[in-house]
Parts: structure tokens; C-alpha cells; sequence
């Protein structure tokens, strides 16, 4: 990871998984982090951690390893060109999918 690199961390809550998502979810989160990592390769890295409860938000976002406001995080991803709710919405989109994948292995 490039310091200069915003960090985008995600969180799983295993529910999303099914019934027995609980025991799949940190296997699920490296599948996630293993394929975000071609989106926006050069401005993002990406890390995918269990969500422990419902008090911890879904994404964060980190620069240097200092948390960022979510208007912080939004100005940075504006200069790298990248509008926060379409990026957002992107996400949600994009684990849609991997969730539905890593439940058909």
C-alpha cells in the first residue's frame, strides 16, 4: 500500500452471508479485498474486515493512517476525480455481486 493511497476500509456483517454467514464472513472478506484490488488500483487500497456491531460504520476511509470525516474523504476522492455517492453506491454494487459469487462455491 502507497501512503499516499486513501485507505478504503469495508465491514462485513456475516447476515449478509446467509444463516451461517457469521462462520464465512472473515473468509469472505479476504475473497473482497483480494478482488477490490483492481478498483482504482492507483488512488484506493482496499481492506475488508469483519463488521463487529452495528455501531461501527460500513465504510471509513484513512489517509497516512489518520481516520477522515466522511467530507474529508469525499473532497479527497473529488480531487482523484471520483464522485463519494456513485463511488459508494459502486461498492455496494460490486459486493452484491461477490456476495452472490462466493456463495455459489
Amino acid at each position: 500500500m502507497n501512503e499516499q493511497q486513501l485507505l478504503v476500509e469495508c465491514r462485513v456483517e456475516g447476515g449478509c452471508l446467509g444463516p451461517e454467514g457469521a462462520s464465512h464472513v472473515d473468509d469472505f472478506c479476504y475473497f473482497a479485498e483480494t478482488e477490490f484490488q483492481n478498483f482504482h488500483p492507483d488512488k484506493l487500497s482496499w481492506k475488508f474486515l469483519r463488521r463487529q456491531n452495528s455501531q461501527q460504520v460500513e465504510v471509513e476511509y484513512k489517509l497516512i493512517g489518520k481516520k477522515l470525516s466522511h467530507q474529508q474523504a469525499s473532497k479527497y476522492l473529488n480531487v482523484l476525480g471520483i464522485d463519494m455517492s456513485e463511488f459508494e453506491s459502486e461498492i455496494d454494487d460490486r459486493l452484491i455481486v461477490l456476495i452472490e459469487r462466493y456463495m455459489e462455491d
